[in-house]
């Protein structure tokens, strides 16, 4: 059968094409299309073979979009984590069965299987918010789960590549995501994904992502664990002075300019309870360096404790004017403090661990008397 013009309404969106149908009398029917769909701002054309068999059904397509809005499609679909379970579903048998049997259960053992698989390219996309250009990803339906293999793209000047996969059987949406994102403008990053931290970290940026969770939950991120490696390099953190603020903790001004350029900033994370925690960040700069751990919060928040180290020229400036700091500076001329750094990622706050500064001071004066009484 010559299908020389189809229009079809799916749900919001439209499809337009032709094709054909063989095989209708074998028990292995055949159907080849070319598309063109439209939904909402995703125009996309493609190619579609479908094999029709008594115990599965498979498909092979491909498909071009010169635009593709994945947060729209997701809406329109169903797929909506604000939505309960059954309304998702009813949104998604909606929109591909007439509305007067959208309701009806359809038994699991009454229907073939579905293998879909094929390659999907996009000059723009649109995912979380994020504009993506280039993208090229193999895509996979069995079993339920979707998905997403060797997905690239270009985002803020960066490189991706990496795999997404959901189960859109299960009302809880459970995923999977394994993404790494290399040369990154940061700031173009997070000024697109979190409006309030632009302008507060700049630089070159590599961001690695193994994560899973449930898409479905009322709060996605309670849900999501994993680990997450950053890496900036040659960047600044604007608004943050932290010389400055160590100065002024110490009353010693040291007239800096309200920002730190640093050659690198690193750190992993182990991803838990709306929370990511470190263990080994680490910040090079010209005037000092950082190491520590502690936790940053899913919404901004900042619990870390680490030990700042700071230049043979910032530590002369400062034992200056606070001498009783002389104990604490290394045989390399560089001071040494445990700070603390509080507040949230747009206006962090940094103070000086003083508690831990008298008991070392104490100990050291205690170590040298003890030094004076033996001998040793």
């Amino acid at each position: 059968v010559e299908l020389t013009g189809i229009g079809v309404d799916v749900g919001p969106g439209r499809l337009e094409g032709s094709g054909r149908i063989a095989g209708l009398d074998t028990g292995e029917a055949s159907v080849d299309l070319a598309l063109r769909g439209r939904f909402g701002e995703t125009v996309a054309d493609g190619t579609i073979r479908a094999d029709l068999l008594d115990d599965r059904t498979t498909v092979d397509f491909e498909i071009d979009a010169a635009r593709i809005d994945f947060d729209e499609l997701a809406t329109l679909a169903g797929f909506d984590a604000r939505s309960p379970a059954s309304a998702r579903a009813r949104a998604v048998s909606w929109s591909v069965f007439p509305t007067a049997r959208a309701a009806e259960p359809v038994a699991r053992g009454e229907t073939a299987a579905l293998v879909a698989r094929g390659s999907l390219r996009a000059r723009e996309a649109r995912f979380a918010g994020l504009t993506l250009t280039g993208m090229a990803t193999a895509i996979r339906f069995e079993g339920g789960t979707v998905s997403f293999d060797d997905a690239a793209f270009e985002l803020h000047g960066g490189r991706h590549e990496g795999r997404f996969r959901v189960d859109v059987e299960d009302p809880g949406l459970p995923f999977e995501l394994d993404s790494r994102l290399s040369g990154v403008d940061v700031n173009g990053l997070l000024s697109a994904f979190r409006p309030d931290l632009a302008d507060t970290l700049h630089g070159t940026g590599v961001l690695a992502i193994d994560v899973r969770g449930r898409a479905a939950d009322a709060s996605t991120d309670g849900t999501v664990v994993g680990r997450a490696e950053l890496r900036v390099e040659d960047g600044r953190l604007s608004g943050v002075a932290l010389l400055d603020q160590i100065s002024s903790a110490l009353s010693a001004a040291s007239g800096r300019q309200a920002t730190t350029a640093f050659t690198l900033l690193a750190a992993g994370f182990d991803l838990r309870d709306r929370r990511a925690r470190t263990d080994d960040l680490r910040l090079r700069s010209q005037d000092l360096d950082l190491d520590g751990r502690g936790d940053v919060t899913f919404d901004g928040r900042l619990d870390l404790d680490l030990t700042a180290a700071l230049s043979p020229e910032a530590t002369a400036g400062i034992v200056r004017q606070v001498r009783q700091l002389d104990f604490r500076v290394r045989d390399d001329g560089r001071l040494t403090l445990p700070i603390a750094v509080r507040g949230s990622l747009a206006e962090p706050e940094v103070g000086i661990d003083l508690r831990k500064v008298l008991e070392d001071g104490l100990g050291r004066k205690l170590k040298d008397a003890l030094k004076d009484l033996f001998g040793r």
